[in-house]
This record gives structure tokens, sequence and C-alpha cells, in this order.
């Protein structure tokens, strides 16, 4: 994941870090997706902007590879993405 987002490895640790914190402190039935954008976006260098998708890539990366507590949310972030695409067919 640090390659796919360019991320340096002190940028990466600190995000890892926060969403393990935020995950341990509000569980899996209470994680919110502005919550999440809002930590990636507190945790990036200020020179580095994200777009949604991107920060959804992010997220669903993460769930799929060290917080299977975000499971949930990246499967509705999945899900909301497909209903968007075939909305525009």
């Amino acid at each position: 994941m640090l390659l796919d987002f360019d991320f340096e490895h002190e940028t990466f640790e600190q995000l890892f870090l926060a969403l393990l914190k935020y995950v341990d402190k509000v569980g899996s039935e209470h994680i919110k997706h502005q919550e999440i954008l809002d930590l990636i976006d507190y945790t990036i260098p200020e020179d580095r902007e994200m777009s949604l998708f991107v920060k959804n890539k992010l997220i669903i990366g993460f769930a799929n590879t060290y917080f299977p507590k975000l499971q949930g949310l990246a499967d509705e972030i999945k899900s909301e993405r497909e209903a968007s695409m075939v909305k525009g067919l």
C-alpha cells in the first residue's frame, strides 16, 4: 500500500496508527465514513491532495490488508461505487 499511494514510510505509519486508534476506540459498529475521511485528511501531508475516489481506495486497501473491522465500510464504499457506475450507463 505504501507504494500504491506514493507515501513516505512515516506518513504510512502515522495513518496506520491513527486508524488503529480510531478502530479500537469506536469499534466496528460505530465506524463512520466521514470520520475516516477526516482522519486521512488530517494525517496526510498538507501538500498532498487526494480525491474522494483515492481516499476510498485507501480505506478499502486498509480494510483488506490490516483492519478487518473496516471491511463493512469497505463493502459499502464498493457498493456505492458500483451503483454510481450503473447510473452512469
